[in-house]
């Protein structure tokens, strides 16, 4: 009768291999959901953005005074307004014009103050005025890039009546 063989604690390489496997699919499926949140929060801080400085330009446009509003958007040419984006960047437009004013709205700065990132943003105002109405509609359709998932647009709009005193 042999002696009793002593078993070896520990690992195969069988069983070492089939474990990193395993690790390796459940890492991949944590870093696709994790690149996956980035884009969709990216693109929700840029449509945020979007929609901040639109509704910033369509607030502008609709305290200009309503008869200056309503002449320029009758004007032959349009009319031109000046919008900003900021105390410093004046933005000269043409109301009713079939392009699209282009800007690099700001995203990122780097720690001397400088601007690093941009986001691509392009919008369009129209005044919409019906003669028989006491009122216009202001219209801003306008679009932006998000690098990680492409060009987005939306339109915003809001009514303006002529009656100043309640």
């Amino acid at each position: 009768m042999g002696k009793p063989r002593a078993t070896a604690a520990g690992f195969s390489l069988i069983e070492a291999v089939i474990t990193l496997g395993i690790f390796s699919f459940i890492m991949l499926g944590i870093i696709g959901g994790t690149i996956h949140a980035r884009k969709s929060s990216e693109a929700t801080v840029h449509a945020a953005l979007a929609d901040s400085v639109t509704l910033g330009f369509l607030e502008q446009i609709k305290n200009v005074d309503y008869p200056v509003l309503r002449n320029a958007a009758l004007a032959a040419d349009g009319g031109t307004l000046t919008l900003y984006v900021d105390s410093a960047q004046p933005i000269q437009t043409i109301l009713n014009q079939a392009d699209f004013v282009d800007l690099a709205i700001p995203l990122d700065t780097d720690l001397a103050g400088e601007v690093s990132r941009t986001m691509d943003y392009s919008f369009r105002p129209r005044v919409i005025v019906d003669a028989n109405l006491p009122f216009l509609t202001v219209v801003i359709e306008y679009r932006w890039d998000t690098p990680m998932i492409g060009l987005r647009s939306h339109t915003m709009s809001v009514s303006r009546s002529a009656v100043t005193d309640f």
